[in-house]
């Protein structure tokens, strides 16, 4: 706890934003500690929703969208990641109506070694990870991108986000296509912008912050959002990992099914040895005696040609008689281990 405490201590003293509760004065260490933190006093996003039992006007969607938006631009600007957006951790103050993002805790940096301790573990609340923090994969401000959508379909829907787990892309087709039914008064193109927010893939989704105000403006506009289509440059921060090699495969099957795939597999890599021999041998035939005569007989008019008999094919010879030979051994081992294996047992 004194750990994380210090990452959102460190991390809120960097953000001196007007979304971002001021921090004052604290000390930290193990016999005491204390954070002075400005107080904000009113009620979150999961609070104000069950109060109203119902989704939030149009007019407080796009006012709060639009504050943490705002904070998470400041932030990343200076290569901070929040990781844990959720309606929970943002407050609407009472009085003024100032939005206010909490809980750095887990807040990541990219360029400062002291607050980037925070590491790669699945750090977050699970409804609101994106796939990347489920995954284990590095985060970027995509990451942040992807959560605020989770928090703008609450505001919108007065629902929770499907659990990580369910986040397919049948899913969420599902859930962001009865939006219309859900919120009437939402924009005809709500579904498009949070479908931009809410790729699987980071590449895909809106780059940056500002990409997302400005699909925020033409909602609020009325103007249409267009689906984002390909690859999308991203900010300059690490690529997420590819899919590592295949691991290796045992030496020893292990049990009756692996035998009967290895075997299965030889097998069919005998035959296309076989097949690929028997064409060369064909077409070498063919080569040297003219044009290859058709493959059928034809009947009578608009009638279907009658295939032709299959012809007994040479013994192979030379280098293909080779191949031949060589695929038959290979099945004929195989055959013998498979046999063993299976007396062994």
């Amino acid at each position: 706890m004194l750990v994380r405490a210090e990452r959102e201590v460190t991390a809120l003293r960097m953000c001196k934003h007007q979304n971002i509760p001021k921090v004052f004065d604290f000390e930290l260490t193990p016999a005491r500690g204390y954070v002075a933190i400005e107080l904000i006093d009113g009620k979150n996003l999961d609070e104000l929703i069950e109060e109203r039992g119902k989704p939030l006007s149009n007019d407080q969607i796009f006012r709060i969208a639009r504050a943490v938006a705002g904070a998470l631009a400041f932030c990343h600007a200076r290569g901070l990641f929040h990781r844990d957006i959720k309606p929970a951790n943002i407050v609407i103050e009472k009085g003024t109506g100032r939005t206010a993002l909490l809980d750095f805790g887990i807040v990541k940096a990219v360029n400062l070694r002291n607050i980037s301790l925070a590491g790669n573990r699945v750090m977050g609340t699970f409804c609101y990870l994106a796939p990347e923090q489920v995954m284990n994969w590095p985060v970027d401000q995509r990451t942040d991108i992807y959560q605020l959508a989770l928090v703008i379909y609450k505001m919108v829907t007065a629902l929770d986000p499907p659990p990580s787990t369910d986040l397919d892309t049948g899913t969420l087709a599902f859930r962001l296509g009865a939006i219309p039914s859900l919120n009437p008064h939402a924009p005809s193109t709500m579904q498009n912008f949070l479908n931009n927010c809410l790729r699987l893939n980071a590449a895909r989704r809106y780059p940056t912050v500002h990409d997302m105000l400005d699909g925020l403006d033409r909602l609020e506009k009325g103007l249409p959002v267009e689906p984002l289509t390909g690859k999308r440059a991203a900010p300059p921060t690490p690529p997420l990992p590819t899919a590592g090699p295949p691991p290796k495969q045992e030496s020893r099957p292990v049990g009756i099914q692996a035998v009967r795939q290895r075997v299965l597999k030889k097998v069919r890599d005998a035959e296309a040895i076989e097949t690929e021999a028997t064409e060369t041998e064909a077409t070498d035939s063919g080569t040297a005696g003219g044009a290859p005569e058709p493959p059928g007989v034809a009947g009578p008019t608009g009638a279907t040609p009658v295939p032709r008999p299959p012809e007994p094919v040479a013994a192979p010879s030379g280098s293909v008689g080779r191949g031949w030979l060589a695929a038959v051994c290979l099945a004929l081992a195989t055959i013998v281990v498979v046999v063993w294996l299976v007396a062994g047992r």
